[in-house]
């Protein structure tokens, strides 16, 4: 076993238009390039291993390790390239720009971004985007990340289509000689489970201790790594917000001084609160929301806004005549992707630490156990104060005190939710049903931590979770 090494092949994607033929290139082929049939190189007695390190795409070798087994197929034509140069490709269509390797190239680009700036962001954001669904994610240049997609939250503004049929997950049963991982979506063989700490086999994680300190160390430079222990790594915690790269930033976004490396996070404040990002408002109320709030922009010189004055002096004038009788602010959820904050215009004070008048939400998500008080537009709404908050130092704290309430409501209209499977626990006075290995998991997905307060985990029979030495509830290794 000395001369073992672990190796990772990861897949880098190209989607062309349309699909190449061998006579689209024949006039650009390097001068090593040569091609052979399937039946030629049988003949030369080329094994499927070998074109592996010619680099030929890994479905034609599979071909072609079918073509062995049974010669007499018709793949005896198959052509198969030895790409010359820079080339590569099933047919040599694409080719490097720069004369090093590709790994090189990868190694190079990822480094790089140790040094990006917040300017350069966007460039990063567009290449890092998931396209397969029509997500409106907010304005120009914000877009999905892979990791946003049925991760307990909607992403999209339009209908939250990131998470449908996402309930499919929480109904997933596994058989009994498997793992089933904490999000629903995978099950690995049980010798997969907690035999590598530093290589989960779960996207989130939850077969391994993701949060050790050499574990969280690691992803930590997730940026500058290309290995799966980033690349094919989700957020395991609703509250984290996926910096693109790997690595989950357990502050949110929207206030917190906190940034992702990739600047995705810088990116995305900067956006919602943006002019663009917030059109519905005329410029003197939104420049005044800025200086209010003390958001940071490069867009408005707080240092001569009227609002620098103070409250009753300036800011409250300016707002009570530019801005609307009620009005969101930002214009994009703040949490989750239904969840506002709003504001009146008549207001008489402003506390920073309080961060907002009105919490406007979706009231379908959240029945039972959120009744509204107001409405502004569609939206139900309630006062700061009918949450029973406590005043916090930092906004940071606020949105996790906002977050232990909102992430009760269900992420599917309610009705559509089955909670009679036996492996779904119905969260009381609410239309949420989540999985059963989502009890006591030190995340409270139920409305008052009932969930968490579950005393009967013991008799749950899941083996994953620590040994029962009493009738008390047992926890989850998350």
């Amino acid at each position: 076993m000395d001369d073992y090494k672990a190796l990772q092949i990861i897949p880098y994607c190209l989607r062309p238009l349309s699909m190449p033929t061998q006579t689209d290139n024949e006039e650009g082929y390097h001068e090593d390039t040569v091609w052979f049939t399937f039946e030629e190189l049988r003949e030369s007695n080329v094994t499927a291993r070998q074109l592996y390190y010619i680099s030929v795409p890994i479905d034609l070798i599979e071909e072609y390790h079918v073509y062995l087994d049974n010669p007499e197929t018709s793949l005896s034509e198959q052509i198969v390239f030895k790409c010359g140069g820079t080339q590569f490709g099933d047919m040599c269509q694409y080719m490097l720009e720069y004369d090093e390797s590709f790994e090189d190239i990868v190694i190079n680009t990822f480094n790089a971004k140790a040094t990006m700036k917040q300017e350069d962001g966007a460039m990063l954001t567009n290449l890092t985007c998931y396209m397969h669904l029509e997500c409106d994610r907010g304005p120009a240049p914000m877009c999905l990340d892979w990791r946003e997609v049925c991760d307990g939250k909607f992403d999209c503004v339009n209908g939250g289509i990131d998470e449908m049929g996402c309930n499919e997950l929480e109904m997933n049963p596994c058989d009994a000689d498997t793992y089933r991982c904490h999000n629903g979506a995978q099950c690995i063989p049980k010798t997969m489970f907690n035999d590598d700490p530093l290589h989960p086999d779960c996207l989130d994680g939850s077969d391994e201790n993701i949060y050790s300190t050499l574990f969280e160390k690691i992803v930590s430079v997730c940026g500058s790594n290309p290995s799966f222990i980033c690349e094919d790594r989700s957020c395991s915690r609703m509250g984290e917000f996926s910096c693109g790269d790997g690595v989950c930033n357990k502050a949110h976004f929207m206030l917190s001084t906190s940034h992702c490396s990739s600047t995705r996070s810088e990116l995305f404040r900067a956006t919602v609160f943006s002019r663009g990002g917030n059109a519905h408002l005329t410029y003197d109320c939104w420049s005044s929301m800025i200086c209010l709030t003390k958001i940071i922009t490069k867009e408005v010189n707080c240092d001569a806004h009227e609002c620098w004055a103070g409250w009753t002096q300036g800011c409250l004038p300016l707002i009570y005549q530019a801005c609307p009788s009620f009005f969101l602010f930002p214009s994009t959820p703040v949490m989750l992707g239904h969840v506002y904050f709003a504001y009146s215009s008549n207001q008489t004070y402003y506390d920073r630490r309080q961060g907002f008048e009105f919490i406007c939400y979706n009231e379908s998500l959240c029945s039972k156990f959120l009744p509204p008080t107001t409405k502004i537009g569609a939206l139900s709404c309630l006062r700061y104060e009918e949450l029973h908050l406590k005043a916090y130092s930092n906004s940071n704290d606020l949105l996790k005190a906002l977050l232990s309430i909102f992430q009760a409501c269900s992420t599917v209209s309610t009705g559509d939710n089955n909670c009679s499977m036996s492996h779904l626990f119905h969260c009381p006075n609410s239309s949420k049903c989540i999985s059963k290995h989502r009890l006591v998991d030190g995340t409270a997905d139920c409305f008052n931590r009932l969930d968490e307060d579950y005393h009967m985990s013991c008799s749950l029979n899941q083996h994953y979770r620590f040994e029962c030495l009493s009738e008390k509830s047992v926890y989850h290794l998350l």
